[in-house]
């Protein structure tokens, strides 16, 4: 999966499918008041996506659908 995570936490990471844009950016925002995100908004070839985690440690990639 590209980009690849700087930070290998766990091992795991779960997915989290937008349907569009602008939710996306809504998570962002919001992952962003809570602290920064383990990897930056990016665009890709599927869409948009940034990987956030959990107060466990948990990666979560949160992706735009196309």
């Amino acid at each position: 999966m590209a980009p690849a995570v700087t930070n290998p936490g766990n091992g795991s990471e779960l997915a989290v499918f937008a349907a569009d844009l602008t939710t996306v950016l809504v998570m962002h925002r919001k992952w962003c008041q809570l602290g920064p995100p383990l990897e930056a908004l990016v665009q890709t070839e599927f869409g948009f996506t940034f990987i956030a985690s959990d107060p466990d440690g948990h990666h979560l990639r949160m992706m735009q659908l196309r």
